[in-house]
């Protein structure tokens, strides 16, 4: 004969909706802190990209996109010509068998590592403690 036990939890619908509470509060703190390191890196990018005819440069943007699973995430980016920008970014950064790279997106989220670590480290903690 089997033995049937019961366990009541208390407080259950509670937690569920602290815990909506934070995943809310998370994603729009996250958000915000994906757009200063957004922001941190492009400003990086422009001081270290090639300033041949400064085309690059000012080719070189921010923007936001909803991701497949509906979240939102900031991209750093080259505007393509068909954008009014420029086709050869992608050049500069790695190089051609002809070209010698000259990169600026790698090293402008390199020199940003700490930012980007301690800000998203801000963001989680006071996502939790929200």
């Amino acid at each position: 004969m089997a033995r049937k036990s019961t366990i009541k939890i208390e407080g259950l619908e509670e937690l569920k909706k602290k815990l909506a509470k934070i995943d809310n509060t998370a994603q729009v703190t996250l958000n915000n802190a994906s757009e200063e390191v957004a922001r941190a890196v492009l400003n990086t990018a422009i001081t270290l990209a090639p300033k041949d005819t400064g085309a690059l440069r000012e080719s070189l943007d921010m923007k936001k996109e909803k991701t497949k699973e509906g979240k939102f995430s900031w991209q750093v980016y080259s505007a393509g010509k068909n954008d009014g920008g420029v086709r050869y970014a992608f050049v500069h950064e790695f190089g051609t068998s002809k070209i010698q790279a000259r990169p600026f997106m790698r090293p402008a989220i390199s020199k940003n590592k700490k930012l980007i670590l301690k800000t998203f480290m801000e963001g989680i903690k006071k996502s939790l403690e929200g």
